[in-house]
């Protein structure tokens, strides 16, 4: 026990002591080499349009997100140089820590590529593309971890969706993590360059451009609970090595008011790499809502799709009454139908087994006021199991009333019948919109989101794997007015 606080105390030490010299050292290479255009920053914009919509809750509660990680070695000839082992381990033991309030959590994706070729052991961007000719992965995020990199300790390029590292990026405590906040659309404390002070101003509750947005939601990091960053690679003055706000030195906005970023951030420039360990809530909700939107379709491997689970797939597929198609398309979680109905609409649906095993189906709608209703089964004499091939029509149609609003059906599929009038029960004790309550009462039994595909148009088509205790939800809002 002795021996190991000894070895833990030289660890922090020798850690401290390299980011001090570091950090005096003027030609040492620079944090980060992300780059982004203005292209880039509009479309991680987009990503976060659900970020203060109605569903953002159930767009944080969703269910928990697994990202395989491919590393990529890079040696001399003689096998000389690389990153060790013991290092991926005990980054993804980091990673793991520092990213599950996000609820995301990584794996090794197969065994470590080795490249031993000396020309890319010291490496820059212009070498990327003959890089990734030969070990491009795809549907991982893609590690290429390299002896010695000009300039930086590390980048995200998000053109080619990949994580460039340095030997030292990767052992100095933070750059690695850091990075990988950029492959979840996060941008630096300071804003969307690599250097550079900051756009945004210190007051929170400003619009100087009348667009009724804040301008902390889209200036800097456009997170509002990051305070205002002049860029703490510029101003070294503003934080101590002990991790905390210096007392004796003040930087001022063009308003006049002083900035207290935060220097623990690991989205910021604070050159002391041990002290960045934390994100804030709207950071948090960013990188789960990327990873919901543009991560969960990452690779999983086959022998995990298939342990003790049975392959499964159907259709759902809704017509207005005269057999006109009700197209729909996805978004993240949920299906939406692409046009608005009215009142006075009518229409039916049907929901089929497609796969070789039986499975139960059970149906619930939610009117625009949160009202439950029980679809299917509805009588005592209706059974929810559905054989293989076997179709559930609609008797008859739905007529929309007066109602106006989000109107949410639910189809759940399992291979184990459910306690329906419990279920009904227990969701009229919940509160939240419906998917809010499905997670609440069925939290892991869900099927996570990289164990089904689907396919969209004037139905929907599904296939995934479940294990026996899995229920698959497959939710569709229709807008309407």
């Amino acid at each position: 026990m002795k021996k190991t606080r000894i070895l833990c105390v030289f660890i922090l030490l020798n850690t401290f002591f390299l980011s001090f010299i570091a950090a005096q050292n003027p030609n040492a290479p620079r944090m980060c080499g992300t780059l982004y255009s203005e292209e880039d920053v509009t479309e991680i914009r987009r990503s976060f349009d659900y970020q203060y919509s109605e569903n953002r809750d159930m767009l944080i509660n969703a269910q928990h997100i697994k990202i395989p990680v491919k590393f990529h070695i890079i040696r001399n000839e003689r096998g000389e140089g690389g990153i060790s082992l013991s290092t991926i381990n005990t980054q993804l033991e980091n990673l793991n820590e520092i990213y599950k309030d996000a609820d995301i959590s990584f794996y090794q994706y197969d065994k470590p590529n080795y490249i031993d070729d000396s020309y890319f052991t010291d490496f820059s961007r212009n070498k990327e593309a003959s890089l990734l000719s030969k070990n491009d992965v795809p549907k991982v995020m893609n590690v290429f971890c390299f002896p010695d990199m000009s300039q930086y300790y590390g980048y995200y390029n998000k053109a080619s969706d990949n994580i460039y590292m340095s030997k030292d990026g990767m052992t100095n405590g933070s750059t690695f993590s850091h990075e990988v906040g950029h492959f979840f659309g996060l941008f630096h404390t300071h804003g969307k360059t690599d250097g550079g002070s900051t756009d945004e101003l210190v007051a929170r509750n400003i619009d100087k451009n009348g667009n009724r947005k804040r301008d902390c939601e889209e200036t800097g990091d456009d997170c509002c609970d990051t305070p205002a960053d002049p860029n703490l690679y510029i101003h070294k003055k503003l934080y101590t090595q002990n991790c905390s706000p210096s007392h004796h030195h003040e930087v001022k906005d063009p308003e006049g008011n002083t900035y207290r970023p935060l220097v623990d951030n690991l989205m910021s420039y604070n050159q002391h790499k041990y002290c960045r360990r934390n994100f804030t809530k709207d950071q948090i909700d960013r990188i789960r809502m990327y990873a919901l939107k543009k991560r969960a379709k990452m690779q999983v491997p086959k022998e995990q799709l298939t342990n003790n689970r049975k392959q499964i797939s159907g259709e759902i597929e809704f017509h207005l009454d005269n057999g006109t198609p009700m197209p729909v398309s996805r978004n993240i979680k949920i299906h939406q139908f692409e046009k608005t109905y009215y009142t006075g609409d009518e229409f039916s649906f049907s929901a089929k087994n497609t796969s070789r095993n039986p499975l139960y189906l059970y149906i619930i709608n939610e009117g625009p006021t949160g009202d439950l209703i029980q679809v299917y089964p509805y009588y005592d004499y209706e059974q929810p199991l559905l054989k293989s091939g076997e179709r559930y029509e609609l008797g008859g149609s739905i007529e929309l009333d007066n109602k106006k609003g989000k109107e949410i059906a639910c189809f759940l599929f399992s291979r184990k019948k459910i306690d329906f009038d419990k279920l009904l029960n227990d969701l009229e004790r919940e509160e939240g919109n419906l998917t809010i309550r499905l997670q609440k009462i069925f939290g892991k039994k869900l099927l996570p989101l990289d164990y089904v595909q689907y396919e969209e148009g004037d139905n929907i088509r599904f296939s995934g794997y479940f294990a026996e205790h899995q229920i698959l939800p497959i939710i569709i809002e229709m807008n309407h007015q």
